[in-house]
């Protein structure tokens, strides 16, 4: 827990969805409604510059992307596993914040293939978030500036 690198439910029992790091800097584990609801909390919070709710910081930035597209097919293969007649939903959530020192960006994906009556047959993607991280450019370690004459 000291390093971030917990993984489970988190202090609000919320269910899986997140592999490691604390509050803003929180990877997704999983594109979940817990995932979206705890950035879309985020972004409020720092939208209403209420920092000391949201646990942190002041930051420079931030943004949330989040997209969701569900699509009949007649057949969808999965790996080796090939599904007829079904739903097929694909999510995308990509969080990324400047502190001012850090600018961390993650990305996650998650496959879901449903049957016509919404029973679940699979689920792929969990797990294997992007994540990198860039010096910010707004002041700290990564400030740059530059005189022009």
């Amino acid at each position: 827990m000291q390093n971030g690198y917990e993984m489970g439910s988190d202090t609000a029992r919320a269910a899986l969805w997140w592999c490691k790091g604390p509050g803003e800097s929180r990877v997704p584990y999983a594109v979940t409604a817990g995932a979206l609801e705890h950035y879309l909390k985020l972004t409020r919070f720092y939208r209403e510059r209420k920092f000391r709710e949201a646990g942190t910081r002041p930051i420079v930035w931030s943004e949330l992307v989040y997209g969701a597209t569900i699509a009949h097919r007649e057949m969808f293969t999965l790996g080796s596993v090939e599904y007829p007649n079904v739903y097929v939903a694909h999510l995308t959530l990509a969080w990324t914040y400047d502190d001012g020192t850090f600018t961390p960006y993650a990305q996650a994906h998650r496959v879901v293939v449903l049957t016509a009556s919404g029973e679940l047959l699979a689920v792929d993607g969990d797990g294997t978030a992007e994540e990198r991280v860039s010096i910010s450019t707004h002041r700290g370690i990564g400030r740059h500036e530059q005189i022009l004459k």
